[in-house]
């Protein structure tokens, strides 16, 4: 079986068989919502995320992001530690 090989942070490493992956998940979720691709946005920050910001029209990567999903996003916003793409505290 082909398999894929990822990563969350410095200490994770993920395998999954060939072709699962964020962005086949995410794929796959908008399909069943009745979502066309031009209608998804993706935030991601590590690898695992990468396959995922590149499917979505709109992928965005926090500024703390990892150079790959960094150059593989559209725009980068502030970063996960400064709240990301979180609305302002006490909104939820």
């Amino acid at each position: 079986m082909p398999l894929e090989f990822s990563a969350s942070g410095s200490d994770n490493f993920e395998v999954n068989a060939k072709g699962v992956h964020k962005g086949s998940g995410l794929a796959r979720l908008a399909g069943m919502l009745g979502l066309n691709r031009e209608e998804v946005i993706a935030v991601g920050d590590n690898l695992n995320d990468l396959e995922m910001v590149r499917w979505a029209d709109l992928g965005v990567a926090v500024d703390s992001a990892v150079a790959a999903v960094r150059e593989a996003a559209d725009p980068i916003t502030v970063s996960n530690a400064t709240r990301g793409v979180s609305p302002p505290r006490g909104i939820l």
